[in-house]
């Protein structure tokens, strides 16, 4: 397993299972992707229906950081937002941080303010097998934050300390496993294209 390696949202835009199988070609910003009068991107449903899969998904995480106020807003922000928008942005967190250090990770970065929206958002979008992981891994995070917390003293080595003996790490596999069986990456890009209305613009 990767040793872990803290991350802010805005930084790395995909990880691990979203990111995988992209290239410098496919990542151009298409033809299809229109600006309003500010410059901003607006996302489209022509863009949506369209464009290659790792396009879409990146052009969506975009368009959804690009709504984020600071920090201590990004919860309010997020809460605010349609189902669909909102469930798309929890999951690709979940899978960024855990695709990058396991769920050890997830739960000791900002992320963790989303863990207990994550199985429900799993559910919605159609990931019921990880929906049910992650269910049972709050579960274990909640019994054993104690034990979890124990070497987490801020550092970087206290944090990899803890992650040693930690037990999320038993959940990291086998979120790698069904990730390889059923892909989140198509898994989101099916849900946004089937969703389309609820990410775009009115």
């Amino acid at each position: 397993m990767r040793p872990p390696i803290l991350i802010s949202m805005g930084v790395v835009i995909l990880l691990g299972s979203c990111g995988q199988g992209s290239s410098d070609k496919a990542m151009k910003i298409p033809a299809q992707l229109s600006f309003d009068t500010a410059g901003r991107r607006l996302l489209t449903e022509k863009l949506i229906d369209t464009a290659a899969d790792n396009v879409v998904l990146q052009a969506v995480i975009d368009d959804m950081l690009e709504r984020m106020g600071n920090s201590s807003t990004e919860y309010a922000t997020v809460m605010s937002w349609n189902k669909a928008r909102r469930s798309v942005f929890i999951v690709w967190q979940l899978d960024a941080e855990v695709s990058n250090g396991g769920f050890n990770q997830f739960y000791y970065n900002p992320t963790v303010k989303f863990y207990t929206l994550v199985p429900e958002a799993l559910k919605y979008i159609g990931a019921p097998l990880l929906a049910d992981l992650t269910r049972r891994a709050n579960k274990t995070y909640e019994e054993q934050l104690g034990q979890i917390k124990k070497e987490q003293d801020g550092t970087v080595e206290g944090f990899s300390k803890s992650y040693k003996n930690n037990p999320l790490n038993e959940y990291d596999h086998a979120y790698y496993q069904i990730n390889k069986k059923e892909s989140l990456q198509k898994i989101l890009v099916d849900f946004v294209r089937a969703h389309k209305a609820a990410f775009v613009d009115q």
